[in-house]
């Protein structure tokens, strides 16, 4: 890697296998600028790739120092920054969190012109992990839908609009604070409600009906667990019943 990179200063792609790594390294102009009064040509990189080529020896590539140079290369090429910030974020190894935190705030804050970068190449990948990851704000969609339509990309379509049914439909009746990454954490707790909800419903009634008075309590009103009583009502709910129970039988 580090002999390819010496030899070009155009940007260059590169997947390692077999853990599936991507590494994007920009473009850099090496020029020269004379003093004719001096006599002296002074030497002149322009761009980010330089410095990204110096992570690379021949022992590997220092990951921790690649991802540090990221303001760099938003400053120099957005289009480099979105391929660099997608294949980190995708493929995360050795990725620190601060520094995740980075590529997802870049990411979310330019969502709209990364959605104008990602729909015309067919990014189906990228746009999925963004969605996924939560990381399209609701503003970015007006344009990005349009254009995929545009475009003709049925696949990026459909994402799309999936992803805006499953997190802004519900605000057009109940509130619903959404800020990005903070979206994640409002789902996980839902989700951990809703399934805690199934457990407790499921478990209810044997908790009543294990109950010491409980018992005694069913069997003479004639309501049990799976029964049905004249009205029509399941005996595995709490009803109001007419009973000759007396206090005796409740302890």
């Amino acid at each position: 890697m580090k002999e390819l990179l010496a030899d070009t200063d155009r940007r260059l792609h590169f997947r390692i296998e077999p853990c599936g790594l991507q590494l994007t390294f920009p473009a850099y102009v090496y020029n020269f600028v004379e003093d004719v009064e001096a006599r002296v040509l002074h030497h002149k990189i322009e761009g980010s790739g330089y410095p990204y080529r110096e992570c690379v020896t021949r022992k590997g590539v220092d990951l921790l120092a690649y991802d540090r140079l990221f303001a760099q290369v938003v400053n120099d090429d957005y289009r480099t920054a979105i391929e660099i910030a997608c294949d980190r974020l995708m493929h995360p190894i050795e990725l620190e969190n601060h520094l995740r935190e980075q590529y997802e705030q870049y990411l979310e804050q330019n969502a709209e012109v990364i959605l104008k970068v990602l729909i015309p190449e067919n990014k189906v990948e990228e746009i999925s992990y963004l969605c996924d990851s939560c990381l399209i704000p609701e503003a970015a969609l007006a344009d990005a839908l349009p254009l995929a339509s545009e475009e003709k990309m049925s696949q990026i379509v459909a994402i799309l609009m999936e992803y805006q049914r499953s997190n802004f439909e519900r605000r057009k009746h109940l509130p619903c604070l959404w800020t990005g990454r903070k979206r994640r954490t409002m789902k996980t707790r839902e989700q951990l409600e809703a399934t805690g909800n199934k457990i407790l419903n499921s478990v209810r009634t044997e908790l009543y009906l294990s109950m010491r008075f409980m018992g005694t309590g069913t069997r003479k009103s004639g309501i049990c667990h799976g029964s049905v009583d004249e009205n029509g009502r399941h005996g595995c709910g709490i009803y109001p019943v007419q009973s000759d129970l007396s206090a005796a039988d409740l302890y």
